[in-house]
């Protein structure tokens, strides 16, 4: 993972993985597409995906501790969780 402040453990990032690939079945697949295909016309598919990690990350009791003490908290876990993907999937 890059080497950036990070704000999550491995582990949550793995449950929030997790939660998304159980929830929405079709969304890692989506993610790694848009990764693999960046100059594509993948604003429909980004706002879905997007859509999708924040139902998803609103479920998780670390995320909504920590939401309620920072207000990027949304961007940041999905920006981390795209890293590990990112790293895990090159």
């Amino acid at each position: 993972m890059s080497n950036t402040l990070r704000h999550f453990t491995d582990s949550q990032l793995d449950e929030f993985l997790a939660a998304l690939i159980k929830q929405y079945p079709g969304s890692l697949e989506r993610v790694l597409d848009v990764m693999r295909n960046p100059l594509g016309d993948n604003e429909n598919i980004l706002q879905r995906n997007l859509y999708e990690m924040m139902e998803v990350a609103k479920t998780l009791n670390f995320y909504r501790e920590f939401a309620q003490q920072n207000e990027r908290a949304k961007f940041l876990i999905c920006g981390e969780l795209l890293d590990k993907i990112a790293d895990t999937y090159e």
